[in-house]
């Protein structure tokens, strides 16, 4: 969906664009259309032939672990989100262990509570959802007792599917994502899990 940033031109002088409603059938229109043109969708806003999907992404929506190498890259290696340096001098004199500047930009431990958040988050954005075997594997929690009752109201509802072990959103639930997400997970007034 187009999103207009307040601080950029688009933004200053946005065209008229559709409203909510037009938004969601001209959603529906492209989900029916791609998938009529063999474009299957595996993430909310994605779509692919099979075996096309964008590995780059699904590293990020599975909370796989991922190494960047040179100026600016950024990283995610055993619960530590980090970057380097955008200056290419920096990044090259660190390397080769000259001055005593550090290398990385940003250090970050993510904290259990946070891997689970930002794990729940990703991976129900993908269609495949969570597959609560694999969340047992990973974090050492029983899905179901932790989530289970705060999502029982969405399946319910039609929003949010349960079957098979996995949750996953259902077309509707996918236009209301982000507010099934907020109300299972704790945020901060500026939108941060905690």
């Amino acid at each position: 969906m187009l999103k207009t940033e307040p601080n950029t031109p688009f933004g200053q002088s946005p065209p008229a664009l559709p409203d909510e409603d037009e938004t969601a059938e001209l959603y529906l229109l492209a989900v029916r259309e791609l998938a009529a043109r063999g474009f299957a969708q595996y993430e909310i806003s994605n779509f692919a032939r099979v075996g096309k999907e964008s590995q780059h992404n699904l590293k990020y929506w599975c909370c796989e672990e991922y190494l960047g190498f040179g100026p600016g890259a950024h990283s995610y290696f055993k619960d530590i989100r980090f970057s380097y340096k955008r200056s290419v001098s920096n990044y090259i004199k660190c390397s080769q262990g000259i001055g005593d500047e550090e290398m990385t930009d940003e250090y970050e431990e993510i904290p259990l509570r946070e891997r689970l958040g930002e794990y729940i988050m990703l991976r129900m954005r993908l269609t495949e959802g969570i597959n609560t075997r694999d969340f047992l594997m990973l974090f050492g929690k029983d899905f179901d007792r932790t989530y289970g009752a705060k999502l029982a109201k969405y399946v319910k509802g039609g929003l949010v599917e349960h079957e098979n072990g996995h949750y996953r959103f259902t077309r509707s639930g996918m236009f209301v994502s982000n507010y099934i997400l907020s109300d299972i997970l704790d945020f901060d007034a500026d939108g941060n899990f905690i």
